[in-house]
């Protein structure tokens, strides 16, 4: 972006351009492997300074086919000079400290079952006659640039209006997907579960076949490790940035509000408390899950925090007098526990 934009606008230096993007970190695929790729939402343009230094966007063309081509190439060869060469039998350090978990990893990879009699063997496909492949339709309508590198993929959308906040809403929470949907998980009569999934892929694969244990195996290896952020901002969007607060609107000033009134309808009470740029908890909760916490399922009436309990009595005591068991479930059985055969 900041070649393009020092080609384009006639810069002295790169370093005058600013951009900005959003990274989103997704782990698994369509199948549930364990499958890292990277969903980039990106300003389509740049922030220069005028002569006044004040800030100004310029918006840009859209990439080439060469463009995203050489984005693939360049990410592709820093990766594998990072990987640098694998030798054969060659054991990484993070399979002696979490074995277990390093197996999962493995398996999940490479489409493989983790646990049970079938561990090592390929995941059970539904497949069909394969069908022609079609290329996708982009935002605009039009066909998207596509670019492959030594096993490396670039998916290059078209821009689209950032003013179109619902769009742009939509576009976040396709990004940010969760990797399960429940709505395409069954039961079969065999006590398997099929996962249906939502595009067949090339090889006419429609669903996969797992075990609840294979299940769990995989939901596990999709879980990121500890303080790793699966959001990233950067260019002028990053909180270290000295140009964010001259680029992101700040939340309204603490000041009384009024309200009109629209279509004869009664004007509402002046708000005082500022409005602010996170979203609750609670609000999160209703549009993940559709369950507002924030309200009494029994009356109706707005629930408010009660008090916080940290210690195992006081939990117990809370619990037994609202109904539940204090005492946690008995364990599983470990004779009945199928685990993966290290070493």
């Amino acid at each position: 972006m900041r070649r393009k934009a020092k080609a384009e606008l006639g810069l002295s230096s790169v370093t005058e351009a600013h951009p900005g993007a959003v990274t989103f970190v997704q782990r698994s695929d369509a199948a549930l492997r364990l499958s890292p790729h990277l969903h980039v939402l990106s300003l389509d343009g740049v922030y220069v300074r005028d002569r006044a230094g004040k800030l100004v966007f310029h918006a840009l063309t859209d990439p080439t086919e060469a463009e995203v081509a050489g984005v693939a190439g360049e990410v592709a060869e820093r990766l594998l000079r990072y990987l640098g060469p694998q030798e054969v039998g060659q054991e990484d350090g993070y399979i002696q400290d979490e074995p277990l978990l390093a197996h999962l990893y493995g398996a999940s990879a490479l489409g493989k079952e983790a646990l049970g009699p079938r561990q090592g063997r390929p995941v059970t496909r539904l497949v069909e006659a394969p069908a022609e492949p079609q290329r996708p339709e982009g935002l605009s309508g039009a066909a998207p640039i596509l670019a492959q590198h030594e096993g490396f993929g670039v998916y290059a959308d078209r821009a689209f209006d950032g003013r179109d906040r619902q769009r742009l809403f939509q576009m976040c929470r396709y990004l940010t997907r969760p990797p399960v949907s429940q709505e395409r998980l069954t039961e079969l009569s065999n006590g398997k579960l099929c996962y249906r999934l939502k595009r067949t892929f090339r090889d006419g694969t429609t669903a996969v076949v797992l075990s609840p244990w294979d299940l769990i195996a995989r939901l596990a290896a999709l879980v990121p490790p500890p303080r790793f952020h699966l959001v990233r901002y950067s260019g002028v969007l990053s909180s270290h940035s000295s140009l964010r607060a001259e680029v992101v609107e700040a939340a309204a000033p603490n000041k009384l509000q009024l309200v009109l009134p629209i279509d004869g309808m009664r004007p509402k009470k002046p708000r005082s408390k500022p409005s602010s740029g996170r979203t609750s908890w609670a609000k999160m909760l209703a549009r993940v899950f559709k369950i507002d916490v924030s309200v009494c399922p029994a009356c109706g009436g707005p629930m408010k925090i009660v008090d916080f309990i940290t210690e195992p009595d006081d939990i117990a005591r809370h619990l037994d007098g609202a109904g539940p068991a204090p005492r946690a479930p008995p364990r599983y059985p470990s004779n009945q526990l199928e685990l993966p055969m290290l070493g």
